[in-house]
């Protein structure tokens, strides 16, 4: 898995919270495939959007809660959860680089928690096809 590289002439132009609902949504969707959000996932996450530069810890609860959201909604209701986060994802599509950054953040969140699920080797296929990109070029399971 490569590093995420941003580069800051292509985030000035960009609506920075788009993207930042669209690697939350991915986050969360990955990491609550198999029913919960750990503790060391979450840290990951923040760890990493901070690492990229895309946010700074001053935003981190803001990130921390939203994730948290669309956490609860999938537990509550998770197909309109999922729902919920595919919009988000929806938001970025088109923009090719954006994509990969999310598709990066997914691929962080399936190795958040020290081991790779099918359930979420199978989240991040969806995801895949719902930004029209090459599942292969980013599932990390053999099997996937």
């Amino acid at each position: 898995m490569s590093e995420i590289n941003i580069k800051p002439s292509h985030w000035s132009q960009k609506n920075n919270k788009d993207v930042l609902n669209a690697i939350t949504s991915v986050f969360a969707l990955i990491t609550c495939s198999d029913g919960e959000l750990s503790g060391d996932e979450a840290t990951s996450f923040l760890y990493e959007v901070n690492k990229s530069g895309l946010s700074t810890e001053k935003d981190n609860n803001e990130l921390l809660n939203e994730l948290y959201n669309i956490r609860d909604l999938l537990k509550q209701d998770f197909k309109s959860g999922k729902q919920f986060a595919i919009n988000q994802l929806k938001i970025i599509k088109y923009d090719k680089e954006v994509v990969k950054i999310a598709l990066q953040f997914a691929q962080i969140a399936i190795i958040a928690n020290k081991s790779i699920k099918m359930s979420e080797e199978y989240i991040m296929k969806e995801i895949c096809d719902i930004l029209e990109v090459n599942a292969e070029e980013y599932c990390l399971a053999e099997t996937a």
